[in-house]
């Protein structure tokens, strides 16, 4: 599930400004449903964090960006981090999925709005828990990783109360995170001048930019 614009030209971008980049191809809806959207993205972390050090790479410097579906499923690894499995075979599921940052541009965040969204992440009408579990605002801890957020106050699609409650229970947990909330235009903007300078400086606060 990526747009053309939100994709290499966001990673390359982020690499001219001295930050290694990848980009996420995960198996997702129609042929695939929760978890192995989920599990794509963890399985990445644990992939990069992995073969971070022969990479000349910080294992404790990994992070994810996602626009819209995309900025849903970077919130939902940024909020139910798994741990390494000490007795795995496969070396790679050895290692967390933590991450250490996260952005989130345009994000669809809370089911109880867009729930057409998640019932095709589903495949079928979500029930009590799976509301709660795939609103990542009801997930955010003390340990979340700092984040950075955009939306438009004119996205007439993914609402801003979306990353207005994310950024709500951010505030309530005391996590670090900076909010671009102003009026960008419609949904599906991608990379800007409103918010790209800020988020470069976000990076550079955290030491991972030049």
């Amino acid at each position: 599930m990526l747009a053309d614009h939100e994709g290499a030209p966001v990673a390359q971008w982020l690499a001219q400004h001295g930050l290694t980049t990848f980009v996420l191809r995960y198996r997702h809806a129609p042929a695939y449903h929760h978890p192995i959207p989920l599990q794509d993205a963890q399985r990445a972390v644990r992939f990069v964090r992995h073969h971070a050090l022969s990479w000349g790479l910080d294992p404790e410097r990994i992070g994810m960006l996602g626009f819209s579906a995309g900025g849903h499923l970077t919130s939902m690894v940024a909020t139910h981090p798994e741990p390494g499995q000490p007795k795995a075979a496969d070396p790679i599921e050895l290692q967390s999925s933590h991450l250490n940052a996260h952005a989130l541009i345009y994000p669809v965040i809370s089911t109880t709005m867009n729930p057409e969204i998640f019932e095709t992440l589903l495949g079928r009408t979500p029930d009590a828990k799976q509301m709660d579990l795939f609103s990542s605002e009801n997930h955010v801890t003390a340990q979340t990783s700092p984040a950075f957020l955009v939306h438009s106050t004119e996205d007439g699609y993914i609402l801003v109360a979306h990353s207005d409650r994310y950024a709500a229970s951010l505030q309530r947990a005391g996590v670090s995170y900076t909010y671009v909330r102003d009026n960008l235009g419609g949904h599906g903007f991608g990379l800007q001048e409103s918010w790209g300078p800020q988020c470069l400086q976000w990076f550079r606060a955290l030491g991972w930019s030049r």
